[in-house]
């Protein structure tokens, strides 16, 4: 079944909005990030957190609009630390959250500062085409940064240049997407094993799980669903208009 490109990018930020948090609203201040905030946990630390309450406001009227722009805007934008445990910022961020403008924001900034580049930088060169592909490398974007090293070591790792292009340079995809996949899950094995965070496992579990299941075009089961987690069951198809 062929995807269109928007139905691709649509199934991989439910996938990776599933690992990052509880949706739109999704708040934590326990990291390195400072406030991590979203449905893909826009930090204030790496100033995403900016660039998406930005957006926000440019699109925003009404007193939380307000407040955040007179009261934290400029705060933000500076990367004040001291936001850390500000429960004003957060009950107002959590109130934004149910805003169509302020969702709107969250998903546009993810396609500028991650799916975008991700596509430039990684899957346009390469020739990627599967949706499976496409969404897994969006989702180590996401948790790991764009340019990670994770898809050369594999390109590497089969004998190919970097950046060259499958099939021509006698790689089909799958075998370029089963490596980073392995790649990625014995590097996500160790930092779990590191810091005993046990989520990072199943992260890594699920794509290797999902590429043995052949599901290349993320059709999912035949409600067009997938478990991304234990309880946490993802739409990654939709019916024709």
């Amino acid at each position: 079944m062929a995807r269109t490109a928007e139905d691709i990018r649509r199934a991989a930020y439910e996938i990776t909005a599933a690992f990052e948090g509880s949706g739109y609203a999704s708040y934590q201040n326990i990291d390195a990030g400072i406030v991590s905030y979203g449905r893909f946990q826009f930090t204030l630390a790496s100033g995403s957190l900016a660039a998406v309450l930005e957006r926000y406001l440019a699109a925003a009227s009404g007193p939380t609009a307000a407040a955040l722009r007179e009261g934290y805007l400029s705060r933000i934008q500076a990367r004040d630390e001291t936001l850390r445990g500000d429960g004003t910022l957060r009950t107002l961020l959590t109130s934004a959250a149910e805003e169509p403008a302020m969702q709107a924001a969250q998903d546009a900034i993810a396609a500028e500062r991650y799916w975008d580049v991700v596509q430039r930088l990684s899957i346009q060169p390469r020739n990627i085409q599967t949706a499976l592909g496409q969404a897994m490398l969006f989702d180590m974007a996401i948790n790991h940064g764009p340019r990670h090293d994770m898809i050369g070591l594999a390109e590497a790792a089969l004998g190919v240049p970097p950046k060259s292009r499958m099939p021509d340079n006698g790689v089909a995809e799958p075998e370029l997407i089963r490596r980073v996949a392995q790649i990625r899950q014995e590097r996500l094995y160790r930092l779990a094993d590191k810091y005993g965070w046990g989520g990072l496992r199943r992260r890594g579990d699920f794509w290797v799980n999902l590429i043995l299941a052949e599901d290349w075009d993320l059709l999912g089961d035949a409600e067009g669903l997938l478990t991304v987690l234990p309880g946490r069951r993802v739409r990654v198809r939709w019916p024709a208009a």
